[in-house]
């Protein structure tokens, strides 16, 4: 008995969970698999609905397989593996295959990446939903999407007064179909305010730059570019705040919102994967503020009032706020990857969550007609037309309007779009990697009496590692350069830092 104990013990540690899954995420029959960071309670909510709408409309209830790797770049490079793996089974030049500058090239780069595009060799994914829209533009460029066909199907939708293909410079749908933004989203600041009243910040956070406040020294949580391409979004909006301020001088902007970046990077107590767990510490009070999405904080300020309330506590004291003249209406969207083994089941998961009916789970409070059975969403439906009168009264948040807040900033993706391949990796080798250096280095320029009483230090502590030309440059250059001589580069990058942070230390506590 004992014996067979050991051998089944193993079997059951896999067993359980999937018997404990709820069935609407437990694929039965039919399934479409998706690739996802979204959360488990959108992915509980669609499964559910979903399943609901394909079994009226095909008579056979169709399951999601959902695949949840981790966040967007968690899931490019599971991908990328996939396809070059497929790629080389077919025996074609992976690198070759992927890289868009090979378009219409009589060379074997060009042949290698002219047999990708018209294959159906596949990473054995339906479906890749959410990640933001430049992870999709690059995936797309890549090679990975295809076209999702909905245009021709529902030619109505693409009406610019139900879905506009551009907002304010963000790209909502892709003209040759192969994304199309299946929610919005704005960037601001979720903060506690306890947690500022103890530093004597009597009003919550409402600008980027009020994140480098110096009284927020080790109370800041913020999150790693490399690994959410929501961070990197929040920062790259946070340099366009700076560039706006003086359009004729990028170079000055990019250097002004570099030291913001910075001196908020060191003001941080602690650095997460993600943006959810950012936002998360700081709603529960381990924080004072976090760079936050919306839903992400909404729904994580009503969850915790929840339990405040089953607890018999007075309530969280968290509050989110758009970042002030400093966010665009940015799009989450889906697409159909290249070589779908259900090509079909795709296109209706497409059409599912682009409908109204798949638009009503987004914000709709629980238990409203068309509505999420369990949780709400909090999140902005990508359609005009959901925004009525009617719409809205059936809303968690039946008073905010992506569209009117998208007047208050426009993106332009030719002042950063190309840097962010590189801003991503700059942030992590010369700010998160060297934390510590860093956070001493603006302990000891505080002690001093602040950047004014040691203009020495810290000139060379707030220095920005490259230029905003600078950043381009090797934006482009790393496009053809190996992974191991960029990973060198950024080592050197990270070890430059650590030079400069002490030197400024050393510079502020010389009192210069």
């Amino acid at each position: 008995m004992i014996r067979w104990l050991w051998i089944l013990a193993p079997a059951l540690l896999v067993l359980v969970p999937v018997l404990l899954r709820p069935a609407a995420d437990r694929p039965s029959g039919r399934s479409v698999t998706v690739i996802t960071p979204h959360g488990e309670a959108a992915r509980l909510e669609f499964a559910t609905a979903f399943a609901a709408w394909s079994r009226e409309r095909t008579g056979t209830s169709i399951a999601i397989d959902w695949r949840t790797p981790g966040g967007s770049g968690d899931i490019e490079r599971l991908l990328r593996s996939r396809f070059a793996g497929a790629l080389r089974e077919a025996g074609i030049d992976p690198a070759a295959a992927v890289d868009a500058t090979n378009d219409g090239a009589t060379t074997a780069a060009g042949a290698a990446r002219a047999a990708f595009l018209a294959s159906s060799i596949s990473a054995g994914i339906d479906i890749l939903w959410g990640g933001g829209e430049f992870t999709h533009r690059r995936l797309a460029g890549a090679g990975f999407l295809v076209d999702g066909g909905v245009q021709r199907r529902h030619p109505e939708w693409f009406d610019p007064a139900i879905m506009p293909q551009e907002v304010a410079g963000e790209v909502i749908w892709d003209r040759a179909g192969r994304y199309y933004g299946s929610c919005l989203a704005v960037f601001g600041i979720v903060s506690h305010t306890g947690r500022l009243a103890a530093v004597g910040i009597d009003q919550p956070p409402s600008s980027w730059a009020d994140l480098a406040d110096p009284r927020l020294r080790d109370r800041i949580v913020i999150a790693d570019p490399t690994r959410s391409a929501a961070v990197l979004t929040g920062l790259e909006r946070l340099i366009q705040t700076e560039m706006q301020r003086n359009p004729d001088d990028l170079e000055a902007g990019w250097r002004a919102g570099w030291s913001v970046i910075l001196r908020m990077t060191a003001n941080a107590r602690r650095i997460t994967d993600g943006a959810s767990p950012a936002v998360r510490e700081v709603v529960r009070g381990d924080g004072a503020a976090a760079m936050a999405i919306d839903f992400h904080a909404r729904s994580e300020i009503e969850w915790a009032a929840a339990e405040d309330r089953t607890g018999g506590r007075s309530g969280t004291r968290a509050v989110f706020l758009a970042a002030a003249a400093g966010t665009s209406v940015s799009a989450d969207p889906i697409a159909i990857l290249r070589g779908a083994p259900d090509r079909a089941g795709a296109e209706l998961l497409v059409d599912f969550i682009l409908s109204p009916e798949g638009q009503r789970l987004w914000n709709f409070r629980p238990g409203t007609p068309g509505g999420p059975q369990r949780w709400a969403l909090r999140r902005m439906p990508v359609r005009r037309d959901s925004y009525s009168e009617a719409e809205r009264v059936h809303m968690s948040d039946p008073t905010v309007d992506p569209y009117a807040l998208a007047e208050g900033f426009r993106y332009r993706p030719a002042w950063t779009a190309p840097h962010r391949p590189v801003l991503e990796k700059l942030v992590r080798s010369a700010l998160i990697d060297p934390h510590r250096e860093l956070v001493a280095a603006w302990t000891a320029v505080l002690a001093a009496g602040g950047p004014e009483r040691v203009p020495a230090a810290w000139a060379e502590l707030s220095a920005a590692p490259l230029g905003h030309a600078e950043t381009a440059a090797l934006a482009k250059a790393w496009r053809s350069r190996p992974a191991l001589a960029i990973a060198a580069e950024r080592r050197a990058m990270t070890l430059a830092a650590i030079d400069r942070y002490r030197r400024a230390k050393a510079l502020a506590e010389a009192g210069r």
